[in-house]
């Protein structure tokens, strides 16, 4: 069972912060709030969360200072930050020199923010999972994969390339990620014609593809060399 969510909760408002951090927490996510903004980035440090949430309202200049040192850290820079902002704050906001990933209105919607706090974790999951080459789903999504395809009729097939290597001394890596990307195109079209299945890149010219048992001999391309399972 995956853990919950972690959120960290930065507000000077004592009362909205307790309401949030109940509320979230009966939505299942682990909420801890910070009254002090000074705080925020020795937390970052020490034990990182996986989502912050910043009221805007109650401090804005703070919330500047702690966005900007985050999202120049390469390490903290992927960590989804949702605002808290007042509708009244919207006009002047300085939306290009605040890299949030997303803002909700005060007051807060506690079903809506939720809604927006899943969105926000999922997407940062696909980024991280997808290879940024091909755009096929990573090694979480094909471990999950290969997991749900257990004890059914499907058939698990690993897709390389021969001397691809060598191909890339000779030729260039330029070259070499063109033929990856073509690669990941012909098997995800073969797959998709064939009716449908899951397409994975493990990395390199490594791939995995996923279809039921009775369709997989007609799926690949013959440039392929697919290994059955």
């Amino acid at each position: 069972m995956s853990q919950p969510a972690r959120i960290s909760f930065v507000s000077s408002d004592a009362q909205l912060a307790l309401r949030l951090q109940l509320r979230l927490q009966s939505k299942g996510f682990q909420v801890a709030s910070l009254a002090s903004f000074e705080g925020v980035l020795g937390l970052f440090y020490s034990d990182p969360p996986d989502l912050l949430i910043v009221d805007f309202h109650s401090d804005f200049a703070a919330c500047a200072t702690i966005i900007t040192p985050l999202r120049n850290d390469s390490f903290f820079s992927t960590i989804p930050i949702i605002a808290l902002i007042a509708p009244s704050d919207c006009e002047n906001f300085e939306w290009e020199n605040c890299a949030l990933d997303d803002f909700i209105h005060l007051p807060v919607n506690i079903e809506e923010l939720s809604f927006r706090i899943s969105l926000a974790l999922s997407r940062i999951k696909r980024i991280f999972d997808n290879n940024p080459l091909s755009r096929l789903p990573g090694n979480t999504s094909i471990q999950k994969a290969i997991e749900e395809a257990m004890g059914k009729e499907v058939s698990v097939c690993y897709v390389d390339i021969d001397n691809f290597k060598p191909y890339n001394d000779v030729f260039g890596f330029s070259h070499g990620d063109e033929v990856i990307r073509m690669l990941a195109r012909i098997m995800f079209n073969a797959v998709r014609d064939s009716g449908g299945g899951f397409c994975g890149h493990i990395g390199g010219d490594d791939f995995v593809f996923i279809l039921p048992s009775e369709r997989v001999e007609a799926a690949p391309d013959p440039c392929m060399e697919s290994h059955f399972a």
